[in-house]
């Protein structure tokens, strides 16, 4: 895929469920009810082009006795360069601050051209904070840049998988909260 753009007011939600009073028929009697819950879904976004994400992205647990989902995001041309019609610029995958409303041009519609945002990736801490997601996976094949300050924070792990993890405001400060964080 060259571009994945989820405008704002768009929600990808891939949030599990609960179910209460559970009966379950083992040798020829029912359980005493009970609760199920299933774990939060995955979302795996990957662009060789850019990535403008102004939705929402939840992963919620179906309960506390679950796991939230995943959230993955990927920029990388995967080893195709795609020739000059392509873009050629570095891969820039961007976590930050910023106003969901400051991701997408304004106007931009299904299948206009994105001039000016070649190689890359636009993503809020505000489309998924709240999302409940446990596994956070970013990569980028040229760098991760972190805009402003910045909170990571997930339930079972963060990885930021690129050559370069680097910070585009000088005196920000980025904080990974996970019981593993891969970098």
């Amino acid at each position: 895929v060259g571009y994945v753009v989820a405008q704002q007011g768009s929600v990808i939600d891939v949030s599990g469920t609960h179910l209460d009073g559970v009966r379950l028929k083992t040798n020829a009697r029912l359980t005493a009810p009970h609760s199920i819950a299933s774990a939060g879904g995955s979302i795996d976004i990957r662009a060789r082009e850019g990535i403008l994400l102004a939705g929402q992205m939840s992963g919620q647990a179906g309960s506390s006795s679950a796991r939230g989902g995943t959230l993955g995001v990927t920029l990388d041309r995967e080893d195709r360069t795609g020739g000059a019609a392509f873009p050629q610029q570095a891969r820039d995958l961007q976590l930050s601050q910023s106003a969901l409303e400051a991701v997408v041009p304004p106007g931009l519609s299904a299948g206009q051209a994105i001039v000016g945002r070649e190689g890359q990736g636009l993503l809020p801490l505000a489309a998924f904070a709240d999302g409940g997601f446990s596994r956070l996976n970013f990569k980028s094949q040229d760098r991760v840049t972190l805009v402003g300050d910045v909170t990571l924070a997930a339930g079972a792990s963060v990885l930021l998988d690129t050559p370069v993890l680097a910070a585009a405001t000088p005196g920000s400060s980025a904080h990974i909260v996970a019981p593993v964080v891969s970098l």
